[in-house]
C-alpha cells in the first residue's frame, strides 16, 4: 500500500445540478496543490464512487480526486420515470459539473460505464479534458441497425412493466453475495465496499437497493459502431487505456479497431498518444490485486509532459 494513504481524508460531496443532486465523495491530502487540475472519476454501471476506494489513496498526494455517485446509484438523485438513463444524459450531468466547478481543464477516471461517459464527452467538450484514464472501457455498446426495432419493442415493453418488488437483505453480506454474481462478476470483499453505499433500510428492517430500478431496463437507443468510432475518433487529449486480462473489453470483437481508430485520432493531433496497459484481473481490476498496478500506470501518465 501507499505510504501516504494514511494522509488522505474523504469529505461527502455534493454538486446541484438544473435538475438533480448529484453526490459523491471528495478526497484530498494535506500536500494538495491546488493549482493542480481537479480529477473527476466515474464509476461503472450499477456501482458508486466507492468504487475508486482502494485506488485513490495508491495515487498522487498532491492532486485532488472527486469520485461522483452518477445518477440514480449510490447517493444521487434519481432522474425522473420519463427521462430514464440514457448515455447522452450522463454526459450531460458531466458537463454540467464541470461548468459547476469552473475550474478550467480536468482530468477524467473511468471505469466501465463512466469511462464510456467520459469518452464521450471528450470527444465534444476536447477543450475541456487535460487527460483522460478508461478502466476496462473503449467506448459505448452498440447494436446493428437491423436490431433496431427489436430492441425497441424490448425497451418499451419493460418500461410499461416496471420493475419487480425487491425482497431485500438481512445484512451487507448477504447482500454482497448476490452482487458478486452480477452482469461483471467480482470478489466478496470488492462487492462488499461497493453495495454499502447502494443500500437502505426498509421499515421491516431489511436492507434494500437505493439505486433506480430503471437502471436495469434496457435502453431505448443504442449507439451504432460507425458512430462509436466517429466518438474515438474526435478525442483530442492523451489516454491511458488500462484493459483487464479476464474483463469485457479484451477480447470484444470492436477492440482492436477501436484502438486503432483512437491512435490515429490521437496521432493526427500531432501532440497527443495513446498508452495502452494491460494487466491481471476481471472487469473491476482497480478493486482487486491489479490495483498497484493500476495506481502506478495512472501516477504516470497524469504527470507526463505530453
Amino acid at each position: 500500500m501507499n505510504q501516504n494513504s494514511a494522509l488522505w481524508s474523504t469529505q461527502e460531496a455534493q454538486w446541484p445540478l438544473a435538475d438533480l443532486v448529484l453526490r459523491g465523495q471528495h478526497w484530498q491530502t494535506d500536500l494538495a496543490d491546488s493549482q493542480q487540475s481537479p480529477v473527476l472519476m466515474l464509476h461503472g454501471w450499477l456501482d458508486n464512487s466507492e468504487s475508486f476506494k482502494r485506488l485513490i489513496p495508491l495515487l498522487d498526494p498532491a492532486r485532488t480526486f472527486s469520485s461522483i455517485d452518477m445518477a440514480g446509484h449510490g447517493l444521487s438523485d434519481h432522474r425522473s420515470k420519463a427521462q430514464g438513463y440514457p448515455l447522452t444524459a450522463y454526459v450531460c450531468d458531466l458537463a454540467a459539473l464541470i461548468k459547476f466547478q469552473n475550474r478550467g481543464a480536468v482530468d477524467l477516471i473511468g471505469h466501465s460505464l463512466g469511462g464510456v461517459v467520459n469518452l464521450m464527452y471528450a470527444a465534444a467538450f476536447p477543450e475541456s479534458v487535460r487527460r483522460l484514464v478508461l478502466i476496462d472501457s473503449l467506448g459505448p455498446l452498440t447494436f446493428p441497425d437491423e436490431t433496431f426495432a427489436d430492441n425497441l419493442r424490448k425497451a418499451i415493453e419493460k418500461r410499461l412493466a416496471g420493475s419487480g418488488n425487491s425482497r431485500g437483505y438481512a445484512s451487507v453480506q448477504e447482500a454482497a453475495k448476490a452482487r458478486m454474481q452480477g452482469f461483471s462478476p467480482i470478489p466478496l470483499d470488492a462487492a462488499e465496499i461497493l453495495v454499502r453505499r447502494n443500500l437502505e433500510e426498509g421499515q421491516d428492517g431489511r436492507l434494500y437497493w437505493r439505486t433506480d430500478p430503471a437502471l436495469r431496463h434496457p435502453s431505448f437507443f443504442r449507439m451504432t459502431e460507425g458512430q462509436a468510432l466517429a466518438c474515438l475518433g474526435a478525442v483530442k487529449s492523451p489516454v491511458l487505456l488500462i484493459t483487464a486480462e479476464q474483463g469485457l473489453i479484451h477480447t470484444a470483437k470492436p477492440i482492436v479497431a477501436r484502438i486503432d481508430r483512437l491512435q490515429q485520432a490521437l496521432s493526427d493531433s500531432g501532440q497527443c498518444r495513446l498508452t495502452h496497459v494491460t494487466v491481471p484481473g476481471g472487469h473491476h481490476c482497480h478493486l482487486e490485486s491489479s490495483v498497484d498496478s493500476i495506481a502506478q500506470a495512472i501516477r504516470n501518465f497524469l504527470s507526463s509532459d505530453y
